[in-house]
């Protein structure tokens, strides 16, 4: 059933950042979702700026793991919720409920033609892992993140001589996350090491592109865009 559908991760910071909503940027994606009328759309949402700034505050005052995953969840959730319904006003067969079962997603994609999902409710695993699963489920063999970094990095981008990939094997990527990836709740690593292996074992290519939406509608495309491309 893979073939027309595309999946994305969508990185909350991306969604929502510092300075709030990104009115902008979600225009210029639904304005290239109605472009691509004859695509399928799975788009996976983080839960971006202020999920992290709650979940910092929150650890204040709650010293578990397993509650501080769960907001997480909610606040990818009502992204999800936010996005759906914009992307409604204009498009049409957008599945406008919420979906918590992965295995809901093929039964869904018969009748519509964009699926917008949070977190599925599993605590310790992030939005990454929902959108590999769903191409895992559906035999995808690709999956496009969209974050603030254009590629992958051996260490924080931020630090000096940092050095980026252009193109990375499936172990290197999980060696990777191994190392920066700590699971704490809230976490911001490019992308976390359990969809990492999940890709890894489906053998699901993994295109890291930024916002910029040009290099979205390449990748789409299955064309060169810049960024990290992880394949084998």
């Amino acid at each position: 059933m893979g073939k027309g559908i595309i999946c994305i991760s969508l990185g909350g910071s991306i969604f929502f950042g510092k300075d709030g909503i990104n009115v902008e940027y979600l225009k210029q994606f639904k304005s290239l979702l109605l472009k691509h009328k004859e695509e399928k759309f799975i788009i996976s949402v983080g839960g971006g700026s202020p999920c992290r700034s709650y979940i910092s505050e929150a650890k204040n005052i709650i010293d578990n793991n397993f509650v501080l995953d769960r907001i997480g969840v909610m606040f990818t959730k009502t992204n999800a919720l936010l996005l759906r319904n914009f992307l409604a006003n204009s498009i049409n067969m957008v599945y406008t409920e919420d979906i918590n079962e992965i295995s809901e997603i093929n039964t869904i994609l018969e009748r519509s033609r964009v699926i917008v999902i949070g977190g599925i409710g599993i605590p310790g695993t992030t939005t990454d892992t929902t959108a590999v699963l769903s191409a895992e489920a559906i035999g995808l063999r690709k999956v496009i993140n969209v974050s603030t970094e254009s590629y992958v990095f051996d260490r924080n981008p931020k630090e000096k001589n940092a050095k980026k990939f252009v193109r990375l094997s499936h172990m290197s990527l999980v060696k990777l996350a191994s190392e920066f990836d700590n699971r704490d709740a809230g976490t911001n690593f490019i992308f976390d090491i359990i969809a990492c292996k999940l890709a890894k074992r489906s053998n699901i290519d993994l295109w890291f592109i930024n916002s910029d939406i040009r290099n979205l509608e390449s990748a789409i495309n299955g064309k060169n865009a810049n960024g990290t491309i992880v394949k084998g």
